[in-house]
């Protein structure tokens, strides 16, 4: 791993994009950090010395292709070895493990620290309710299960992804080159597709598998006090209802979450529609995500991921009660959450 402070001058040598480069002779992954900050990632081959390549002169014949020593200032060189690794238990009692301490994995995609922040915001909002006292402390027993699947699941992905960047038999790299300018229409794509991101499948989910449920959901500009601003800064960081507010049924479907006051409920339509007493969003994101799943409304966690969605004011119903429940660790028959040791 190679950090280097660019010159103002040479940037322009530099691709514009993080990218990576795979070269069967030697893989590689470029990163554009913050200001003039730009990361090598450089795979080492079996004859080298790791050591030896850390001094300066061998690190400036790696970069060779892109820079040369009076184009910036070499910040650090480092050799190390990535792991992928997953703890079996996350909690014991009043402990409680997150981030690298749960898990380890490879550099592609720049999940490591996402995996972190997914699991300080799966538990925040918990931990929350537990010690508010509006939530037993089984609560906790589903952040395990949640983020451990999720975890194992992407730390997959994220392999498969590597080994196909760091393919090194020259036969199998331009079968990959190939599949992937077929995928792009004749250029490899630049986005990563968010796909790749799986959604919830376990916990604190609606007991209905239905459209969206454990997916995350979309953060829309909507129009308040005629400023723009995000949804959250209307709706709060709590558990929330979002309504499609272009439905005749509105007022009922809110007259429902009425007796729910623990969740937020809000419904949004798009600029222009002329509905009355709702939010207006003004890029249709939302009314393009109700449209897409054939849905009324949805109950979104604090942490952003879809609960459950309903189709009608029955099924809005169901699921108020069924969110309720499971806060408040009431025991139903009904309802499955599934807990780890």
């Amino acid at each position: 791993m190679v950090d280097v402070r660019v010159n103002e001058g040479a940037l322009a040598k530099l691709p514009q994009n993080s990218a990576q480069f795979c070269n069967p002779a030697r893989p590689v992954s470029f990163l554009i950090g913050p200001k003039n900050h730009r990361r090598w990632e450089i795979m080492l081959l079996p004859d080298e010395d790791s050591k030896q390549m850390e001094r300066p002169e061998n690190v400036w014949s790696l970069l060779s292709p892109w820079l040369r020593p009076q184009d910036g200032e070499l910040w650090r060189a480092a050799s190390y070895r990535f792991h992928a690794l997953v703890a079996a238990n996350w909690r014991n009692g009043r402990i409680i493990i997150a981030g690298d301490a749960a898990h380890q994995q490879p550099p592609f995609i720049g999940q490591g620290m996402c995996q972190g922040l997914r699991d300080a915001t799966n538990l925040v909002w918990k931990l929350d309710c537990v010690l508010k006292g509006t939530s037993p402390e089984t609560l906790l027993d589903c952040y395990t299960a949640e983020r451990k699947q999720h975890v194992i699941e992407l730390t997959g992905k994220i392999k498969a992804i590597g080994q196909s960047i760091c393919e090194r038999d020259p036969a199998a790299a331009r079968r990959r080159d190939a599949q992937i300018l077929d995928q792009g229409g004749g250029k490899p794509l630049e986005i990563t597709r968010q796909e790749i991101i799986p959604p919830l499948r376990t916990g604190f989910l609606a007991e209905h598998v239905g459209a969206a449920r454990g997916t995350l959901f979309p953060q829309p500009m909507v129009l308040h006090g005629g400023a723009r601003c995000l949804l959250d800064k209307i709706t709060g960081p709590g558990l929330r209802v979002v309504i499609d507010g272009r439905r005749s049924d509105v007022p009922a479907l809110m007259a429902l979450c009425a007796a729910h006051p623990e969740l937020a409920a809000t419904a949004i339509a798009p600029s222009g529609v002329g509905a009355s007493n709702v939010l207006e969003e003004t890029d249709g994101v939302l009314a393009g995500w109700f449209d897409r799943y054939g849905v009324a409304a949805a109950i979104v966690r604090p942490d952003h991921y879809v609960f459950g969605t309903a189709q009608d004011a029955a099924e809005l119903d169901d699921l108020l009660r069924d969110v309720t429940a499971r806060l408040h660790g009431q025991p139903d028959p009904n309802l499955r959450m599934e807990k780890t040791a």
